[in-house]
C-alpha cells in the first residue's frame, strides 16, 4: 500500500485579512495546504520551520526598511517559490 502524498504547502503573506482569508480558503477547497502570515516576522518564522514551499508574497510585505524580504526567502531556502502580489486601486 502506498502513502497518501500530503497536499503542498503554501504560505499565504498578506497584510489585508480579507484578501488572505479569501485565498487560504480558495487553496483549501483544491487541494492545498494554506497558512498565513501578515507581517515579516511571522513569515521567515514560518519558513524558517520549513512549513511551507510556496510563499505567496505581497508586494506591501516585500519591500520596507528591513530590506527585500524576496531576498532574505531566498537565502533561507534557495528552492522555495516566490509568487509576488501586486495590486493597485482601480479609482
Amino acid at each position: 500500500m502506498t502513502q497518501a502524498k500530503r497536499p503542498r504547502r503554501i504560505l499565504v503573506a498578506e497584510p489585508e485579512p480579507t484578501i488572505s482569508e479569501t485565498l487560504r480558503e480558495f487553496l483549501n477547497h483544491i487541494g492545498y495546504e494554506a497558512d498565513l502570515a501578515d507581517n515579516r516576522e511571522d513569515v521567515l518564522s514560518k519558513v524558517a520551520e520549513n512549513a511551507c514551499q510556496v510563499v505567496v508574497l505581497d508586494h506591501l510585505l516585500n519591500s520596507s526598511v528591513d530590506g527585500d524580504l524576496l531576498d532574505e526567502l531566498r537565502s533561507m531556502d534557495p528552492s522555495i517559490c516566490v509568487i509576488m502580489l501586486i495590486s493597485f486601486p482601480l479609482v
